[in-house]
């Protein structure tokens, strides 16, 4: 990288290197260190609190992750990665996927996943989890364009279904929107449902004797 590439690329880094006063290349390289090392440390400390032993983690899983999370500086899309790596090392494997979807997502998309898993509610004659497009984007205070963007994110990397009403055609398979109306519902995928189990971290093993 030439000087007049590193100056601009100085200028879109935050905090800014020059108050940190360091070089763009230790800034860099301190981020990337210390995001990662709070990953790790995190991790352990919930699979301790889970009494739960480390697994190792498959390299094709444990290596892009650990790439990813460096690049992040927000807290709870640190305890995000720091929850899917506990899950990789509990008995609980992940899939390479549920790395690249979280490396994918905005700290804004995850909290929208979030709002929506803890919102929707079971739709009638469906048996399926959602909850009305409109009634969604008012709860969390959006306007239009920008829950149109976040839904239509979260819809093309699997994370969530919309459907035309609440019955889903006469309660036949849902209808996948390409376009976010006031009058749709939406509401976490299978896939996305697994994604989120993950990004939550590993359980505490049961202590109760199993009954028969």
């Amino acid at each position: 990288m030439t000087k007049e590439a590193r100056e601009l690329l100085s200028l879109f880094l935050k905090p800014p290197v020059k108050e940190l006063g360091l070089t763009l290349a230790d800034a860099v390289r301190i981020f990337r260190i210390k995001t990662v090392g709070l990953v790790l440390t995190r991790a352990k400390a919930k699979l301790d609190a889970a009494k739960l032993e480390i697994n190792p983690v498959p390299a094709k899983v444990l290596i892009p992750m650990l790439e990813a999370c460096s690049l992040e500086q927000e807290k709870d899309m640190i305890d995000r990665w720091a929850n899917l790596l506990a899950t990789a090392a509990s008995a609980n494997s992940i899939p390479p996927v549920f790395v690249q979807v979280l490396s994918s997502l905005s700290p804004a998309e995850a909290r929208l996943l979030d709002s929506l898993k803890k919102l929707q509610k079971k739709l009638p004659g469906s048996g399926r989890m959602g909850t009305s497009t409109r009634d969604f984007r008012l709860s969390l205070q959006l306007e239009p364009q920008v829950f149109n963007r976040e839904i239509l994110s979260l819809l093309r990397l699997g994370l969530v279904e919309l459907f035309f009403d609440a019955h889903f055609g006469l309660g036949g398979p849902s209808h996948y929107m390409t376009k976010v109306q006031e009058n749709n519902f939406v509401g976490t995928s299978p896939f996305g449902d697994e994604f989120l189990a993950a990004c939550t971290g590993p359980s505490k093993p049961s202590s109760e004797p199993t009954r028969r």
